[in-house]
């Protein structure tokens, strides 16, 4: 079962049970053009549209290991995307796509 849930404010989370980082990074990519096709109007984006930036993890759970590490990968990951110059979707294993 895959899941996509608020995770803050203007946070999502989509959890891809049995994805590695290849598959997240092409859901992520191709959430990030979903949102781009559809046009909606942000004054304040440089590119006049609602763009999305998407920080993707992956990791096989281990015994003891709590979900705070997958959480922090994924959020290193969004961030690199925002400095990357935003509306991309970048993989906290180094991979960015558009």
């Amino acid at each position: 079962g895959d899941l996509v849930a608020r995770f803050g404010g203007d946070e999502f989370t989509v959890i891809l049970a049995g994805t590695g980082s290849d598959g997240a990074l092409q859901v992520a990519n191709d959430i990030c053009e979903s949102v781009r096709k559809c046009r909606l109007p942000h004054k304040s984006n440089a590119k006049g549209v609602v763009t999305t930036s998407v920080g993707c993890a992956s990791m096989t759970p281990k015994l003891g290991e709590d979900a705070a590490s997958l959480i922090d990968l994924a959020d290193q990951a969004l961030y690199s995307a925002k400095r990357a110059g935003r509306d991309m979707a970048f993989c906290s294993n180094g991979s960015g796509g558009s």
